[in-house]
């Protein structure tokens, strides 16, 4: 009895939120414009039991006085796992109380903001004690024109990076141009890293190819790109590291067409690292994850085009490259 008297009230309180929700939007938010604005840094490090605040400018573009909705989506993970990050309650009331749809999704609705008014709200961001994973969370506006904040890393976070350097470089008797290319992977965070792989997409005209080596150096098969839609892709597998370690290894790229101009070949590693035993962390530097490869003589990196396609958006990357690495580390324990 008393299990259905509270599914009961959980139901009839979600439809409540949402009719006003739905009126809220109806009645203003329509005629209102807002935009986010981060105050806290894109990469919060907390600890397991620890907690973490996160700081959002919520501005008033519009010409009408207005409150406004905003949504907040976790990491997918942080919906299926057992130990959730946790938001609010927030440091000023104006801000509104968190709502929790899903363990991934939360929202609130601000009250009135005026014309060309910001308005500055605050809240913890909570890491359960027993939390291994590493999130990210996003807010955006619940307008027709939403504003979107950057993603914000959050968690125990990790730094690897990767490099490209051209070793050597030849036209042969039929113009077509050969680099010897070396591929590096460093592991500047705190804990092991798992394996993983560092490629990309061919997009368009193919105008050079990465290639398959073989010896000790060799980076391998160059098989071990990401899923692609555009012509096939590249990549390889690169192995666990330490922390503090590199790995080097090399590779050859030869260009289609007789060789006119330096191209180069764009190598991506996944935002998520795997560690040893399973556990996601996030990268705190996305910047030195890409780089690109160059063929051509040693030195010269441009003008160039490249040979790969980039992901249209960062969520459809870090999905796709994390079950693509789920899908082979099982593959291999297997």
């Amino acid at each position: 009895m008393h299990t259905g008297n509270r599914s009961g009230n959980v139901r009839a309180s979600s439809l409540l939120a949402m009719i006003l929700f739905s009126t809220l939007a109806s009645c203003a938010w329509a005629e209102a414009s807002f935009q986010l604005e981060m105050l806290s840094a894109d990469q919060l490090i907390v600890a397991p039991g620890e907690s973490t605040t996160y700081a959002m400018r919520i501005h008033n573009s519009g010409d009408t006085a207005a409150a406004t909705g905003v949504m907040g989506q976790f990491h997918l993970l942080n919906r299926f796992l057992p130990n959730p990050f946790t938001v609010g309650p927030p440091a000023d009331a104006r801000c509104g109380s968190i709502h929790v749809d899903y363990p991934s999704q939360v929202w609130f609705v601000t009250e009135s903001i005026a014309p060309g008014s910001s308005l500055d709200c605050q809240w913890p961001i909570n890491r359960p004690l027993g939390s291994k994973y590493d999130t990210w969370l996003v807010w955006s506006t619940q307008v027709a024109n939403p504003s979107h904040t950057d993603l914000t890393v959050i968690g125990t976070l990790t730094n690897t990076s990767i490099a490209t350097r051209t070793l050597d470089f030849s036209v042969d008797d039929q113009g077509i141009g050969h680099a010897s290319i070396e591929l590096s992977i460093h592991n500047g965070g705190a804990l092991p890293i798992h394996e993983q792989s560092a490629g990309s997409c061919y997009a368009g005209g193919i105008e050079a190819f990465v290639l398959s080596g073989d010896g000790e150096s060799s980076c391998g098969e160059a098989n071990f790109g990401p899923p692609c839609f555009t012509g096939g892709g590249y990549g390889f597998a690169l192995p666990a590291l330490q922390p503090g370690q590199t790995h080097r290894c090399t590779f050859k790229m030869r260009s289609f067409q007789p060789y006119t101009h330096p191209l180069a070949a764009e190598f991506e590693i996944s935002r998520e690292q795997g560690t040893g035993d399973g556990i996601m962390l996030l990268d705190r530097n996305e910047e030195d994850n890409r780089v690109a490869a160059w063929l051509g003589p040693v030195g010269a990196q441009g003008p160039a085009q490249l040979i790969s396609l980039r992901w249209p958006a960062l969520a459809v990357l870090v999905l796709l490259c994390g079950l693509l690495g789920l899908r082979r580390q099982r593959s291999r324990t297997h």
